[in-house]
């Protein structure tokens, strides 16, 4: 996830099968691309939630078919 454009860090946690998402702040990046991003990689997306920071925005999103 962080070789797409705009993310400049990503935290997973397998345990709670979810991925955050830290953006740049001129990140153009969607949710749409996200989600296709991980059904690229053979994962699904369950839910999103988004925070504003400080400077850039963060999503977590909870992943289907994490082991």
């Amino acid at each position: 996830m962080n070789k797409l454009d705009g993310v400049h860090g990503t935290e997973v946690d397998f345990a709670a099968k979810t991925a955050t998402l830290k953006l740049r702040p001129e990140s153009k990046l969607t949710k749409a691309d996200i989600e296709k991003a991980l059904k690229d990689k053979g994962y699904g997306v369950t839910s999103y939630e988004e925070k504003a920071a400080e400077k850039a925005k963060e999503y977590t999103v909870v992943v289907s078919g994490m082991t």
